[in-house]
Order: C-alpha cells, then sequence, then structure tokens
C-alpha cells in the first residue's frame, strides 16, 4: 500500500521496513532499496548505516548509492551500537575495539579496551594493560596514533574540553591541544 508515506517527505527519503523478523529499506513511494533480510538495521549517520543480514554478516548502507558494501570478515562485531562519526565507526572483536571505515575496511585494528566516537579528529580511548585487568586512557588521531602525552590522566571530550590529571596530581581542565586551562589543583571536577 503506498499511502502509507506523506507526501511531505523529500524525494531522497528512504524508510526502514520490516516483515516478520527482518528489516528493509524502502523509498518514499515503498520501491524496495534493501530487501527485507536484515536482522537489524542500525544508526544512519554520515549517510552510511551499519547493517546485520540474517545470516549476522555485517555490511555498511551507503545511503546515497544505496549500496551495501560487505564489513571487513575481521570484524566479529554484532553490529548494535555501530554509528559513523567523521567516517569511522567503533566496532568490537572479541574483547578490544578498533575502527572501519565507510567502506567496511578496518582502519585502526582492535587494541582498545574501550572507544569512543570521533570529534574534532579525535577520539577517547582506552588502552588495556599488561596485567590485563586495569586500562589507561588516551586520546587518538584518525590513523589510530596517540596524540595525548602519556602522564596526562585525560577523560573523555566534552565539546573541545576534558577533565585531565597530570600524573597522580589534581585534576584541572585541557583544550585538545593538552594545555591546561584550568590549573590542575582540584580533588574533583565534573
Amino acid at each position: 500500500d503506498n499511502n502509507f508515506v506523506p507526501d511531505t517527505l523529500p524525494d531522497d527519503a528512504l524508510l526502514k521496513f520490516r516483515i516478520g523478523q527482518n528489516f528493509g529499506i524502502c523509498d518514499k513511494d515503498g520501491h524496495v532499496v534493501l530487501p527485507a533480510s536484515f536482522g537489524w538495521i542500525g544508526i544512519t549517520r554520515e549517510a552510511t548505516a551499519v547493517v546485520r543480514r540474517e545470516d549476522n554478516k555485517l555490511f555498511v548502507f551507503d545511503v546515497k548509492s544505496r549500496q551495501p558494501r560487505e564489513v571487513s570478515s575481521e570484524v566479529a562485531d554484532n553490529g548494535v551500537g555501530m554509528a559513523f562519526s567523521e567516517g569511522l565507526a567503533t566496532f568490537r572483536n572479541q574483547k578490544l575495539a578498533g575502527y572501519i571505515d565507510s567502506s567496511g575496511k578496518v582502519a585502526t585494528a582492535p587494541r582498545f579496551s574501550g572507544a569512543l566516537n570521533f570529534e574534532h579528529g579525535q577520539a577517547f580511548v582506552t588502552i588495556p594493560n599488561a596485567d590485563g585487568k586495569t586500562s589507561s586512557a588516551a586520546t587518538i588521531n584518525k590513523l589510530g596514533e596517540i596524540v595525548s602525552p602519556p602522564a596526562l590522566g585525560i577523560s573523555e571530550f566534552y565539546g573541545d574540553y576534558a577533565v585531565a590529571r597530570k600524573g597522580v596530581g589534581k585534576l584541572g581542565v585541557v583544550n585538545r591541544n593538552f594545555e591546561f586551562v584550568v590549573k590542575p589543583e582540584f580533588e574533583t571536577l565534573l
């Protein structure tokens, strides 16, 4: 039935639909773009979405070309929660996290115990220590290189600022160049 779509949608609008337990994507006129053979369709960001076919294979669906591209077989993630930010999406492989690019290839191998989305070319990650029980925090660039100073205990950036601790000292606030804009002299900062 083509009456389910309001006339106010843009011509290039795509809609997620469900048949039984599977999902697909159609255009605003109801023409199928991606058949209902996907057990899960993720959040669309930057004109891409990670989708999982019913056989559990992951794909990156490109909204503009309307084509799915298979995600590298190195990615064992189930796809849930994967969303693109600045061209990269986090994934988990066993216990570690890494990043894929919008073509579905691994951009940064899984070596982090935690990884957040990129913002302003940087992402907050946690790196497992040798004991495997503790982690240290760092900020990486899109090449996966640590860009935050090793002696700077940093938390996630909120906009252009993050709470940081120099060594085992007190807390302050740093900018994206890791310069203190609030001196590290506080016991607690929120």
